[in-house]
């Protein structure tokens, strides 16, 4: 099992083989979940906005347009 050290300033390494598996690079998003004394790092596959377009509320659908379509106003 590979061991990671907390830094100084609160960081850690994620192994090479561990970050070779999972594909990541750097700038990569992970997302840190906590479940009483284990810590889980999940790699995350997409973006937040994408996610919004799946939303079952059409509230968020067409947002980029219609804000678009409000800055066209604006520059009027």
């Amino acid at each position: 099992m590979p061991l990671a050290r907390l830094s100084s300033t609160s960081r850690i390494a994620l192994p090479t083989a561990i970050r070779r598996n999972l594909d990541i690079h750097p700038g990569d998003t992970l997302e840190i979940t906590q479940q009483g004394d284990l810590i889980a790092i999940r790699k995350v596959t997409g973006r937040f906005v994408d996610a919004l377009d799946t939303c079952a509320s059409p509230v968020w659908r067409d947002y980029a347009g219609e804000l678009s379509r409000d800055k066209d106003q604006w520059d009027r």
